[in-house]
């Protein structure tokens, strides 16, 4: 009875690991432009970490675009949102209008038998009236998922900073589940 009862045990444990996990590192709101009834509408953009330790960016509420990070990817990515808060901020003060891409990630994903390229973009945009008065940071987002997921989310800046203090927690959640993994792989073997 005992051993069954232990193999019973073992097998709910094998098998709750080997269903992927994740945590949600955080979440802020944006909005993105609805073309057919040409207006915005408020949406989510939601950073999260898989159990092999692999942070992703989402739009769950909005085409369910996901971009996940590969090696200098996710540094890069948070570079560019810093450069983004630091335009806004120079914009401000100066009173400039532009639209200017800060920055491009982008490869190829199998999903199946479809290849097709994914990508994040990140570009910065200063409203021209009135001057300087209204900074965001326009994030596309195509996604892994499907070749047809993609999402165009505009962020203030005051979203963008949470974004940032977001994306700097990510990292060791990330850590936290490569970690795990390797105490599972090490003690299920």
């Amino acid at each position: 009875m005992k051993k069954l009862l232990l193999t019973i045990i073992s097998i709910l444990i094998l098998v709750t690991c080997s269903f992927s996990a994740t945590e949600t590192v955080g979440e802020t709101s944006g909005q993105y432009f609805d073309t057919i009834h040409a207006k915005y509408f408020p949406t989510t953009l939601k950073v999260y970490v898989d159990d092999l330790g692999i942070i992703y960016i989402n739009t769950p509420k909005l085409n369910n675009a996901s971009y996940y990070f590969e090696g200098e990817e996710f540094s890069k990515f948070t570079n560019f949102i810093v450069k983004g808060v630091e335009w806004g901020e120079t914009a401000r003060q100066r009173s400039l209008a532009l639209t200017k891409v800060i920055g491009k990630l982008e490869k190829k994903h199998r999903n199946m038998d479809e290849l097709f390229d994914i990508y994040a973009i990140v570009t910065f945009y200063s409203s021209e009236k009135p001057k300087g008065r209204r900074q965001e940071l326009i994030l596309e987002i195509k996604g892994f998922k499907h070749s047809k997921a993609s999402s165009k989310i505009y962020i203030n800046l005051i979203r963008a900073g949470e974004l940032l203090d977001i994306l700097r927690k990510a990292p060791a959640v990330s850590k936290r589940f490569r970690q795990d993994q390797e105490i599972i792989n090490k003690e299920f073997k």
